[in-house]
């Protein structure tokens, strides 16, 4: 998170958090939550983007997380009116990328809302670099 808030402090001018101070305060926390969050989900979905239709170990917890990070990134595409969770692309997006990817990969059903936000994310150049290089490294 640090790294996140030094990016931003040093490029104000790209506005990698939301404007808004009360919606900068909750783009902060939903980040922190994140980074420091969600261990049963980053355990039984680990990150593999060499593979698709992967299976995980459905229990409680995990499904729980699940339905928590699917309930956080719809209810900011709700309020903001998309296309990213406060309108613009910022650091929550960029937090939350990694869990819409582990979404796709083990196929977890997502409502119409996640996918046109999963499809946007996967449409974005800087994201398409970003798996073209992590692919190479796994390879």
């Amino acid at each position: 998170m640090s790294i996140c808030e030094f990016l931003a402090e040093k490029f104000k001018n790209k506005n990698l958090w939301p404007k808004n101070n009360h919606d900068k305060i909750l783009a902060r926390n939903l980040s922190s939550e994140m980074h420091s969050g969600f261990a049963n989900l980053r355990k039984n979905l680990s990150m593999n983007f060499l593979k698709k239709n992967l299976k995980f170990k459905k229990n409680r917890e995990t499904l729980a997380e699940i339905t928590r990070a699917k309930n956080i990134i719809e209810n900011c595409l709700k309020k903001s009116k998309g296309p990213f969770m406060f309108k613009k692309f910022s650091i929550v997006d960029a937090m939350y990328a990694p869990v819409m990817f582990r979404f796709k990969i083990y196929n977890v059903k997502l409502s119409k809302l996640l996918e046109r936000y999963l499809k946007t994310l996967l449409n974005m150049k800087e994201i398409k670099l970003w798996l073209l290089e992590a692919r190479k490294e796994l390879k």
